[in-house]
């Protein structure tokens, strides 16, 4: 397998010089026998900067990253300690999972919605383990990524339960749900939504507690 460094240089190449020492290749073209990778390597860094491993923009949908951080000592949106267990139980074998409702017309063009426009909690696992959007392994900052609709307004939230638990003791905070307007307003097809989980300060579809805000 072929290796560049970070300024696209060719550190290991793919075509060693012991296959151009058996063999009678003339790779470049001119008539004469190449005995070294050069004329390669130079081709081969100057075609990979074309790469673009993100691919090709989706016209319709966005990617959204939900990330939220569960570290004890986090701090809500008026700077003061959040309890994570105002509401919720702490029990051996309890993760975050990520619930979600639609206030679109037609829910079932987002898988993540259901047809629901509250969700089922305690179904979609998030993730700390460096995977699906998640950064740092172990860091207690959970997170889950979708493909969604732009422009699609969700209601969402975090519970901190068992698979299959309802409500009741696994929820951030009962009745309000977050909400998003997903808008990609820089243009690099990705949202990034970073959250504190239990955070009464947050952006709520009904009434928080953020001194600065206007209750939503």
């Amino acid at each position: 397998m072929p290796v560049l460094d970070a300024t696209y240089d060719v550190t290991g190449t793919p075509v060693g010089g012991g296959l151009l020492a058996r063999n009678n290749i003339d790779y470049t073209g001119d008539g004469i026998r190449d005995g070294d990778s050069a004329a390669f390597d130079a081709k081969l860094a100057e075609v990979a900067q074309l790469y673009q491993p993100e691919g090709c923009p989706d016209p319709d949908n966005v990617r959204v990253v939900f990330s939220v951080d569960f570290v004890e000592g986090s701090k809500d949106g008026n700077g003061g300690n959040v309890s994570r267990f105002k509401w919720a139980t702490d029990k051996p074998g309890k993760q975050m999972f990520f619930v979600a409702g639609c206030t679109s017309s037609r829910p079932s063009r987002i898988p993540i919605c259901r047809t629901r426009r509250r969700g089922v909690p305690n179904q979609l696992a998030m993730f700390d383990d460096g995977t699906n959007g998640d950064e740092v392994s172990g860091d207690g900052i959970w997170s889950i990524y979708f493909d969604v609709p732009r422009g699609v307004r969700l209601g969402y939230k975090y519970t901190w339960g068992l698979r299959g638990q309802g409500w009741t003791g696994s929820e951030e905070w009962p009745g309000n749900s977050r909400i998003i307007q997903v808008d990609d307003l820089n243009g690099d097809d990705f949202v990034y939504r970073r959250d504190v989980f239990a955070d009464e300060a947050t952006n709520k579809d009904r009434m928080n507690l953020n001194i600065r805000g206007t209750g939503r």
